[in-house]
């Protein structure tokens, strides 16, 4: 078990992981964090990365988070309601 606001994420290495998924949590992190916690997914998946966030007053009133996530090498496939999906180009 990790604490998601304690980046970086020791236990995992370099593209260490095909997927990542992560359903319903992100909005119990810091959403400040929010785009240091995506940069530190791109640092570990390989392929792509999906987030589903509860469609809650935290998530709508920090959605510009995640709609104005860039990391280099990754492209936003998947931006429809409370979801979310990059993939590795």
């Amino acid at each position: 078990m990790i604490d998601g606001n304690n980046i970086p994420y020791k236990n995992f290495a370099i593209k260490s992981c095909d997927y990542i998924t992560q359903v319903n949590a992100l909005d119990f992190l810091e959403p400040t964090l929010w785009p240091l916690i995506l940069k530190e997914y791109t640092r570990i998946a390989r392929k792509m990365i999906y987030i589903r966030v509860n469609p809650e007053k935290v998530f709508e009133q920090n959605r510009h988070f995640l709609d104005d996530f860039k990391a280099d090498g990754w492209q936003l496939v998947l931006q429809k309601k409370s979801h979310y999906k990059w993939r590795a180009l």
